[in-house]
């Protein structure tokens, strides 16, 4: 059972003050504890509930690795109890990748739930950051790992790219428990820019995101279709494939276990 981002979650499991004023303002049926049962999905124990989308059931591993000697496949497995971390772990892969291609990263992409920037990536030779939710604690999150970032690559361009979730934001009427502004999001990604011309913001209707849940699916394709015409303003250079060492290099650098099977 996962939390909303800097949300425990033990506050959902057990209850508490800021998930009950939560509950109500969303107008979301709640009894002090989430009960899987009023979302329609059956009633389940704690410890038989529904797996968290945060992580894999260890099942999977297994099962991969079985595909894997079948058709003699390299496996490595990458673990972490932080689900923040694999974020990390595709900046290091892109900024080897980039270094083994002799190509300088042109700046930081920062992407906010989705996959809108893959296309655009190998292009703009942007630098990805992916985080989980737009509350607080990603916030939190991003804030300290783009300071290390350019801490540790000083001459990385002050080029700066922000996409995110139509939703969650304390301006809407549908948001977490601890939202913060989109707003917040745009000035963090500032700080890391030249200037306000060299943040590349895709995102529909800017900062008037105003989207309920139900209506975001329909937002995606514009956000993929802008994020695919940004990558089309670049060449599409040839790059060096990465190694199993690569790999495990980029996952130590995000502080990620990796055990090769």
């Amino acid at each position: 059972m996962g939390g909303a981002d800097g949300t425990l979650p033990e506050e959902f499991l057990t209850g508490s003050e800021k998930i009950e004023k939560w509950a109500q303002e969303m107008q979301i049926p709640y009894n002090g504890g989430w009960n899987l049962n009023e979302c329609g999905l059956g009633s389940f124990e704690k410890c038989l509930r529904p797996e968290s989308e945060w992580g894999n059931p260890p099942e999977l591993k297994d099962a991969t690795q079985s595909f894997c000697e079948k058709y003699k496949l390299n496996f490595l497995v990458i673990s972490t109890d932080d689900y923040n971390l694999p974020g990390i772990l595709g900046t290091y892969a892109f900024q080897r990748k980039f270094e083994k291609s002799n190509l300088s990263p042109r700046g930081v992409a920062l992407e906010i739930y989705t996959a809108t920037f893959y296309s655009a990536i190998p292009r703009t030779r942007y630098l990805p950051l992916w985080v989980v939710f737009p509350p607080i604690g990603s916030y939190k999150y991003a804030s300290k790992f783009l300071e290390r970032l350019y801490s540790e690559f000083p001459d990385l361009p002050r080029h700066t790219a922000l996409t995110t979730i139509p939703a969650g934001y304390a301006e809407q009427k549908y948001h977490f428990s601890d939202s913060i502004t989109f707003k917040q999001w745009k000035s963090l990604l500032l700080k890391y820019s030249d200037s306000p011309a060299n943040l590349r913001i895709i995102h529909y209707k800017g900062d008037e995101i105003t989207y309920s849940p139900l209506k975001i699916i329909m937002v995606y394709p514009k956000l993929y279709s802008e994020a695919w015409n940004w990558g089309q303003e670049y060449a599409l250079e040839s790059f060096v494939s990465l190694t199993t060492e690569d790999l495990k290099w980029a996952a130590q650098k995000a502080e990620l276990d990796t055990q090769e099977r």
